[in-house]
């Protein structure tokens, strides 16, 4: 498996540093970046030879995946903006998770929800592919937003859409918040092209992995590996000391995980 950490590029070198494989930015920063950083970005990512492979936290509130805020020229402008600069920064995928941007009012209509998501999907795909970029929904859970918690509901979608450029990223944080088990995941794991895991507490806050997730950890990490996943794995929380605390991380995924394969 590769190894990698949810950060900006102020950490870059301490991910470095501590032997992580490659970094994931946070597409919200990302598209902020004038086009003299993301260049510069781009060269010190190719200098040090640990690559940017994506986004996560592709957008925030201000464009919603959902509700009545949604619409579908801004969908197609963001997309564009954000693949011109992951296509600078040579990134593979971009990951929708974006809780803020799937937040539903009390009694909104699930059959709309469900058009403007397939909708945002779709022109943000469509977009993508020009890039040779892949789109990767995520399932959230019931602190975050309303919308889209299953991991079986979000597979559904993307395999409704049947685009090439489209799959799923699993985060084993949302899973274990809405209660699914390994036996409830294995029917989408052979489809699931990345996956993120974090320590969390009942509220729903995230943290780096430490000793006391380890039970957690020993559910989900073996077994992804078990049902043959060898891929990136990538570590999505907060941090006090990234240091100390993505270096903690690293060496429990791989504890976890075995032998790393090339």
């Amino acid at each position: 498996m590769r190894y990698g950490v949810c950060t900006t590029m102020d950490r870059y070198g301490d991910l470095c540093a501590l032997g992580y494989d490659y970094i994931e930015l946070p597409g919200t920063a990302v598209r902020r970046m004038t086009a003299a950083q993301t260049a510069e970005a781009a060269r010190r990512l190719k200098g040090e030879g640990r690559p940017c492979i994506g986004f996560n936290a592709y957008c925030g509130a201000d464009l919603p995946i959902v509700g009545e805020g949604y619409r579908r020229e801004r969908v197609y402008d963001y997309a564009r903006d954000l693949c011109e600069k992951g296509a600078v920064l040579g990134i593979r995928s971009l990951g929708i998770g974006s809780p803020g941007a799937r937040r539903l009012p009390a009694g909104y209509d699930r059959a709309r929800a469900d058009d403007q998501c397939r909708e945002f999907l779709t022109v943000t795909a469509s977009v993508a592919a020009e890039y040779g970029i892949t789109v990767l929904l995520e399932a959230l859970n019931h602190t975050m937003c309303e919308y889209l918690l299953d991991t079986a509901e979000a597979w559904a979608m993307v395999r409704q859409l049947g685009l090439d450029n489209l799959g799923l990223v699993l985060d084993f944080y949302q899973a274990a918040m809405e209660g699914e088990p390994p036996e409830k995941l294995a029917p989408v794991m052979g489809e699931v092209r990345h996956l993120h895991i974090s320590g969390f507490d009942p509220d729903g806050s995230r943290y780096h992995l430490r000793e006391k997730d380890l039970p957690f950890c020993g559910i989900y990490l073996p077994w992804c590996r078990q049902m043959g996943y060898d891929g990136t794995l990538s570590v999505e929380a907060d941090s006090g000391d990234f240091r100390r605390d993505a270096g903690r991380s690293l060496e429990i995924m791989r504890r976890l995980t075995g032998p790393e394969k090339r």
